[in-house]
């Protein structure tokens, strides 16, 4: 689901700092101390000293007395792991990542330090990486509950849901009162189309923690998925009652009251949730739709161009864009960001998987092989099939269509294409190159002064027509 319909998700990575086993985003740094490093104390005294400036939050002199450590070359793997935790609440993540790396070298055999070292490859992107350190953690210690959860959501990044459905719930086995992991493999469910089970697993993380907003605003999505508008706009505004300052909520109330057509009040969410949050990607592409249905086309287009610049490659504000400027008349560029459709997770083309090399936009040649391969809905075959025999026709292309078996009859009927090819005979297509069905008016340079084809093109049989003239001539009401 794309994140424009779905607010992310929250996720904890816990590290582990020795010796008190506290999440660095709970230390608050006091920088009112400041002590000079007594040089005639031993190292184990300095060590404990250090300890106890973290454990109090006074930051700066504990990150003073650890690096005076290393700096003397006492290799114990706490003040590696430690200072690393503070580099980390920092933002320093790859001297975090140099210090985490230190700690296991040092002590190889203690699950927490592969973990926390996974859980720094993990924000810096190196999910590979991070998934072999989690690993490593669970190995050592099978029966970590914060591994398996921190290890589900490396696979979830990953794309692989199903395992990470099983690192999740491996978690809650060893801690059921897990809240975050409850709340995520809700999260996960949404993600397989599993909304049941997401629905349970959500209301559990509420039952374990009830002041937490997150489940709530994940509960109004799939409400909303499930077409519970009304249900879904009650569980989000209690989110946002929760966390006046939720941007995502609001993001999620606005798609909701746009469902409900509440047009102005789903614009103003979505404009809330920027104020929040001013870099708020999708949100600036969901109010630009509101603006686009309000006919504001100016000010959509504007919006879609912040979204943009904000996430370089988000493959749906570019899609979105492609309207605005196919409504605007610019058909070049607007044909040509509507292929970001194909880019945009979970959309809809026929189930083949064709062994072709997908065609790209250059000129058509005679004779050329092209498979062309139906996506979306049955409606949008019944528009775009228009040009398959132009394409015969007039450029000379051989072409082959593969589209829903419901419409094959119409197909043949129409002399559109006297063979349509069901999905399992497409996949035993071996020549030419495949092209998605609506990629055709891209492909041919279709605008309103070269319209390719505006004549009549969907045609039945004979003996269908006499049929339904004979049944429609005895009804007697208005016949739409």
């Amino acid at each position: 689901m794309s994140e424009s319909k779905r607010n992310k998700r929250k996720e904890r990575y816990k590290v582990k700092i020795f010796p008190v086993p506290i999440a660095v985003k709970e230390i608050k740094e006091d920088t009112t101390v400041n002590t000079n490093i007594p040089s005639k104390n031993s190292k184990k005294e300095i060590l404990n000293q250090a300890f106890k400036f973290h454990s109090e939050g006074k930051i700066s002199e504990a990150e003073k007395y650890y690096k005076y450590l290393i700096k003397e070359g006492y290799k114990d793997p706490r003040v590696f792991c430690n200072y690393g935790a503070i580099c980390k609440q920092h933002g320093k993540l790859e001297q975090a990542l140099y210090l985490f790396k230190q700690s296991t070298k040092f002590f190889p055999k203690n699950a927490d330090l592969h973990l926390n070292l996974g859980t720094i490859l993990k924000e810096l992107g190196k999910l590979s990486e991070a998934e072999i350190a989690t690993r490593k953690a669970i190995e050592i210690n099978q029966l970590d509950a914060d591994s398996h959860y921190n290890l589900g959501n490396i696979m979830k990044d990953l794309g692989k849901l199903q395992e990470a459905e099983i690192s999740i719930r491996k978690a809650i086995e060893i801690n059921p009162n897990l809240a975050v992991a409850h709340l995520n493999l809700g999260n996960i469910y949404i993600e397989l189309g599993k909304l049941e089970d997401a629905e349970i697993s959500l209301y559990k993380a509420i039952k374990l923690n009830p002041n937490s907003p997150e489940p709530r605003n994940n509960i109004a999505a799939i409400f909303r998925d499930l077409g519970k508008l009304k249900q879904a706009e009650i569980s989000v505004r209690k989110a946002i009652q929760m966390k006046p300052n939720f941007a995502k909520a609001h993001n999620n109330l606005g798609l909701v009251l746009k469902d409900l057509r509440k047009l102005q009040e789903a614009e103003i969410s979505f404009k809330r949730a920027i104020e929040i949050e001013p870099n708020y990607a999708e949100a600036y592409s969901n109010m630009a739709l509101i603006l686009k249905d309000l006919n504001k086309l100016n000010e959509a287009e504007i919006c879609l161009q912040k979204a943009i610049k904000i996430k370089p490659d988000y493959a749906e504000a570019i899609f979105n864009l492609s309207f605005i400027e196919l409504l605007k008349g610019k058909y070049q560029t607007g044909l040509e960001k509507y292929e970001f459709r194909l880019k945009i997770k979970n959309h809809l083309i026929i189930n083949c998987k064709s062994k072709l090399k997908r065609r790209d936009s250059k000129k058509l040649t005679k004779s050329e092989k092209l498979l062309l391969i139906c996506e979306q809905g049955l409606g949008d075959t019944l528009q775009y099939m228009r040009y398959i025999p132009y394409l015969r026709d007039h450029d000379g292309v051989d072409v082959s269509l593969c589209a829903q078996e419901k419409l094959h009859s119409l197909i043949k009927a129409s002399a559109i294409d006297l063979n349509p090819l069901t999905p399992e005979e497409t996949n035993q297509v071996s020549e030419g190159s495949w092209l998605p069905l609506l990629s055709l008016p891209r492909l041919l340079k279709v605008n309103p002064k070269n319209p390719i084809v505006s004549k009549p093109y969907i045609f039945s049989t004979d003996e269908l027509n006499k049929k339904w003239k004979k049944i429609l001539s005895k009804e007697t009401r208005p016949i739409v």
